[in-house]
């Protein structure tokens, strides 16, 4: 059970009487091969429906599957607003901002992790409001904390003081260069961790990290885990638009998101067979959190037998071209489905994300909006990850408003409604607790029984 909550929700619950951390309290390193997810668990074939206490979801307490959640809600929030910026609404980003501040803060929230990560999501999203308003008025925003949010505000008043009359080019001139000098701060390393508590107050920081850093206007965010190499591409894309204005360009708000490229890596058997987050706005969408940790006992790319069919499928996708690639992952999906065992969900999932993520990285939408939706409905270990609806919700809009397309903001609404209705199952069961389950049973080893295909 263990193993499933941590391969689930990629945060391995704190020590509790319940659930004890492993020896010592102190999580095995990663890459050790030490936590590695079993071929089937019987836990497994039990789940089928939102589940009544937080540790199934692999947290100590209902504050901390909230706070997987605020995540969740800032997403769809920002992209709500940054639809509006695209439209170059700004009176409408700004109210977009505005009620996204006021969602997030009223979220219950107790603990050590939680309040932290929520200040840093509504400061955020009232810093930005306060950017739209600026635009919409035109009249210069104040300045704003941070490392790039005080660039991004320095920006916003060079704009607004452009389109008044004023020569910026030498305001743009040091801006270029002040943003050309930020250096990404220490203490952001992803596997940077050495305990339970270590991982969320790492949590902490990155969340805090990238709320100083992400865009108010566009979706800028990497397909992938957001790293302190965000910190410098963001620098980077508000530099060269200085720049430009300091020889002679007219500035535009959203110049400064032609941020430089991410680097471009192929498919590779390594990512294809790493153990996936539990939440997938992490490692796809460029939110902030810890990387996943451990392995998979089979379908992994340390299983030496499935290893060719990784390589091979490796292979095939950096052949495909961009429209083949849904039917690929599909039909690769389906050889995984065959293996009789729950840990296949893992490696289907992993194989669907990847596939996500390359494709939304070169610009094909589309496609990997298809992928996306060969998840299917919530089925087996979905039921234990917090707001897997939610999540999957918020990984649409995104790719809906990256593409520009309209069903964009019918996709937030879904986005929002799948939210609201887990966090209503979350309030009912806080109110209405049932027993929590007591400490794992370790069976003795046995061959796995053939279960039916749930995915």
């Amino acid at each position: 059970m263990l193993l499933l909550l941590i391969a689930c929700s990629a945060s391995p619950e704190p020590p509790s009487p319940n659930h004890p951390p492993p020896p010592g309290g102190r999580l095995p390193p990663v890459g050790s091969g030490e936590l590695v997810i079993p071929v089937d668990d019987p836990a497994w074939r039990g789940l089928n429906g939102l589940l009544d206490n937080p540790r199934a979801y692999g947290e100590a307490s209902w504050d901390d599957v909230r706070m997987r959640v605020a995540g969740h809600l800032a997403l769809a929030g920002r992209d709500r607003a940054r639809l509006a910026a695209q439209r170059a609404d700004w009176a409408g980003c700004a109210v977009a901002y505005h009620e996204s501040a006021i969602a997030l803060g009223k979220l219950a929230l107790g603990g050590k992790i939680g309040p932290p990560i929520r200040a840093a999501l509504v400061s955020a999203a009232e810093r930005d409001g306060g950017l739209c308003t600026a635009l919409a008025a035109k009249e210069p925003p104040p300045p704003s904390p941070g490392l790039i949010a005080p660039l991004r505000a320095r920006w916003v008043s060079l704009v607004v003081r452009a389109e008044a009359g004023a020569d910026v080019a030498t305001e743009a001139a040091v801006l270029a260069s002040d943003a050309r000098a930020v250096v990404a701060p220490e203490g952001l390393d992803l596997d940077a961790f050495g305990d339970f508590e270590a991982r969320h107050a790492l949590r902490v920081r990155l969340v805090e990290a990238w709320a100083d850093t992400v865009s108010p206007f566009s979706a800028t965010e990497p397909f992938a885990y957001w790293t302190a190499a965000e910190i410098s591409r963001q620098a980077a894309g508000i530099a060269a638009a200085a720049a430009a204005v300091a020889t002679g360009a007219v500035p535009v708000p959203t110049a400064a998101d032609a941020v430089p490229p991410a680097t471009h890596r192929p498919y590779s058997a390594a990512e294809l067979g790493s153990l996936v987050t539990g939440d997938s706005t992490v490692d796809t969408l460029g939110f902030a959190g810890p990387r996943a940790i451990g392995s998979l006992a089979r379908l992994g790319a340390e299983d030496k037998e499935h290893l060719p069919w990784l390589q091979e499928t490796a292979a095939e996708l950096n052949a495909a071209v961009p429209g083949t690639v849904p039917a690929i992952v599909e039909r690769r999906a389906a050889k995984l489905a065959e293996f009789p065992g729950g840990i296949r969900y893992y490696a289907m999932k992993q194989l669907r994300n990847t596939a996500t993520r390359h494709l939304a990285a070169a610009g094909h939408y589309s496609e990997a909006l298809m992928v996306v939706r060969g998840h299917g409905a919530l089925h087996a270990q979905d039921w234990a990850c917090p707001d897997r609806a939610g999540i999957l919700a918020v990984i649409e809009a995104r790719l809906l408003v990256r593409a520009g397309d309209v069903g964009a903001d019918a996709a937030l609404d879904r986005a929002d409604t799948n939210i609201a209705e887990f966090l209503a199952h979350v309030a009912e069961a806080e109110a209405n607790p049932r027993s929590m389950p007591g400490p794992p049973m370790v069976p003795p080893p046995r061959p796995p029984a053939p279960v039916p295909k749930n995915d």
